[in-house]
């Protein structure tokens, strides 16, 4: 028998909704509390006793051990003639990023780029986004200590590897959005200042979305937009061309979301954004960025389209009011629309189809290019830009590891790149497995697509345990 600690009940009852609502644990909200951290510190000392106790511990762990001391690589991005890749030589507790001016370069090693490992001594700080400018000359990272959503920005020259002297912004659900002055960026903002150890429960007021100067004071920022809704969140993005700022407008987690083009402006060598076209306004469907072209813009949306599809915005016919500002350039399909990103002279999309990905290059017009021939499996990383035809694909599947692949867009002619991964080999040898594809029918009717995964010889004569694993939030489909 497990000897729990004790919990003191407070007797505190709430009317909600007609109901009598007992809340007698709501002392334990306060994570900042003397009480609450002395809890907390019995709580892990009683489970760690347990745990520790366990038969199977030594084993699980040695096995576990085994089979993370596997070699990775991530998918490749590219961007203003370098190449970046994250590395895990399978003993590292976090990947390490590394760059190169050329993919054969890349292949061959690269150089380190940013290491999170030597981040902190303890190791508890670790990174939580990385974004290249678009001339490849700087890169933007964010830090985060203790695994708290607040993280830290900071800036490094990918020449020399050296910091770049700014102020270190800090935030949280957002990403530096870089502007072609190469001294600007965008971000979302909220006025307070978070724990580095993540233990605040309050919640935010509405973000704010500010311009950042390297090298000026915080306090300085411009001011780009400002919501008093605390649900409402921004997300940003630059067109390739550098032309215009993208915002997606969302409320949480919900799937709609209003978006504003704002025309970015530099003169003498300073960036700035003028007044946005509000393309969407009112949130009844999802629209995503996918690339521009002149003042077009194509987005993906499931706008009067639940699959997916993707249409196009002439900025310039929309900022007159013209009913012909709209079109449509690819429909919807029975397939699921899961991704798409520009590639080339057009863009490249991934159609959920049996539980498989399948891989499509079209142009501008939505014309079918051809299909990419890829190995059977999943999707897992997608890197392309308007006007570079070298796209990357991260495939996985369900007994084998990502690995990455280089798509040639106008001919589709797919390279392995093997050459990524790079350390020793691992010494776990995984078991043989037999997989095969079924379908199952649910309770309403449809038609439901899976994949059987048994030890290789054990045939299925009778009813046998199985683990069933599935996933559908935040409106993916897997």
């Amino acid at each position: 028998m497990v000897d729990y600690p004790h919990t003191r009940r407070d007797d505190i009852r709430e009317q909600l909704h007609g109901r009598t609502v007992e809340d007698p644990y709501r002392w334990l909200e306060d994570p900042d509390a003397a009480e609450t951290a002395d809890w907390v510190q019995r709580q892990n000392a009683t489970s760690g006793a347990y745990l520790a106790d366990l038969p199977e511990r030594a084993w699980f762990g040695a096995t576990m051990a085994a089979v993370l001391a596997r070699p990775r690589a991530g998918t490749p991005l590219h961007r203003g003639g370098r190449y970046l890749v994250s590395r895990n030589d399978g003993r590292q507790n976090q990947d390490v990023w590394y760059v190169a001016d050329s993919l054969a370069e890349l292949l061959e090693g690269g150089r380190v780029l940013v290491d999170p490992n030597t981040f902190s001594a303890e190791g508890t700080s670790s990174l939580a986004a990385l974004v290249l400018r678009s001339d490849g000359a700087q890169l933007a990272y964010a830090v985060s200590e203790g695994g708290s959503d607040w993280h830290t920005f900071h800036l490094l020259d990918v020449d020399s590897g050296a910091e770049v002297a700014d102020v270190g912004v800090q935030t949280k659900f957002s990403e530096p959005v870089w502007l072609p002055d190469g001294r600007s960026f965008v971000y979302t903002a909220f006025d307070h200042e978070g724990h580095a150890e993540g233990t605040q429960t309050s919640a935010l007021a509405g973000g704010k979305l500010r311009l950042h100067r390297v090298g000026e004071p915080v306090d300085s920022d411009a001011l780009l937009l400002e919501f008093h809704d605390e649900r409402l969140m921004t997300w940003s993005e630059t067109t390739d061309d550098d032309r215009w700022l993208v915002v997606s407008i969302v409320a949480g987690t919900e799937n709609q979301n209003r978006l504003w083009a704002y025309p970015v402006l530099t003169e003498d060598g300073r960036s700035r954004l003028g007044d946005p076209l509000k393309v969407v306004d009112e949130p009844v469907a999802e629209f995503t960025l996918v690339r521009s072209e002149g003042s077009t813009l194509y987005l993906s949306t499931d706008d009067e389209a639940e699959r997916g599809r993707v249409v196009a915005v002439d900025l310039e016919a929309f900022r007159l009011g013209r009913d012909d500002a709209w079109r449509e350039v690819l429909a919807e399909t029975e397939h699921t629309l899961g991704q798409v990103v520009a590639a080339g002279a057009g863009f490249v999309t991934v159609h959920l189809v049996d539980a498989q990905s399948r891989v499509s290059r079209y142009d501008l017009r939505g014309r079918l290019l051809g299909r990419v021939d890829l190995p059977a499996g999943a999707v897992v990383g997608l890197e392309g830009h308007a006007g570079d035809d070298e796209v990357f694909v991260g495939l996985s599947s369900v007994v084998s590891p990502t690995a990455a692949h280089l798509v040639d867009f106008p001919s589709g002619e797919v390279t392995p790149l093997p050459g990524l991964v790079q350390g020793g080999a691992s010494g776990f040898v995984p078991p043989e497995v037999t997989v095969e594809r079924a379908a199952a029918t649910s309770a309403d009717g449809t038609r439901v697509p899976y994949f059987l995964v048994r030890p290789a010889g054990v045939t299925v004569d009778g009813p046998r345990p199985a683990l069933l694993w599935g996933y559908g939030g935040f409106k993916i489909p897997l």
